[in-house]
């Protein structure tokens, strides 16, 4: 029987959770900046899951629509922190929102790239497969004779 792992058994307080008459559900959401990612959780104070630590936002955070689908598309989501502090915004209302999207937003944008050095240059730095490529394009080729 591989391939088939056994469910760990849960601890005595997420048994207890589990089966309490109100549970309280959390948020946990994990955004991929260019310079590394930032956890976040609904909860107070540091929060470790799955291998990660999730900072938490307490009542600060708000989560808009989440959007369900079937298809395979790209849903986007919208997270609000209120109040932050004046010094980090300017405006009327300390607040910040940012405009979450799925990595599948990449199938809907169109991909300009050009088979050029400076196109891979900019991708691959180092890399020297299209170097030649300009001085191939007025390059006249004669073959062999037979």
């Amino acid at each position: 029987m591989s391939g088939i792992t056994a469910t760990p058994r849960l601890s005595r307080q997420a048994a207890a959770a589990a089966t309490a008459p109100v549970a309280t559900p959390i948020i946990l959401v994990e955004l991929d900046f260019a310079s590394g990612p930032f956890r976040a959780w609904t909860g107070l104070g540091p929060l470790s899951w799955a291998g990660r630590v999730f900072e938490g936002v307490g009542a600060l955070g708000a989560v808009g629509e989440i959007e369900e689908t079937t298809e395979i598309r790209a849903v986007r989501l919208t997270l609000t922190l209120s109040p932050v502090p004046q010094e980090v915004v300017d405006g009327a209302e300390p607040r910040v929102s940012l405009a979450c999207e799925s990595r599948l937003v990449d199938l809907e944008r169109a991909e300009v790239r050009r088979h050029t050095d400076a196109d891979q240059q900019a991708e691959y730095p180092g890399d020297r497969f299209f170097e030649f490529v300009p001085a191939l394009q007025e390059a006249q080729i004669t073959p062999p004779a037979s």
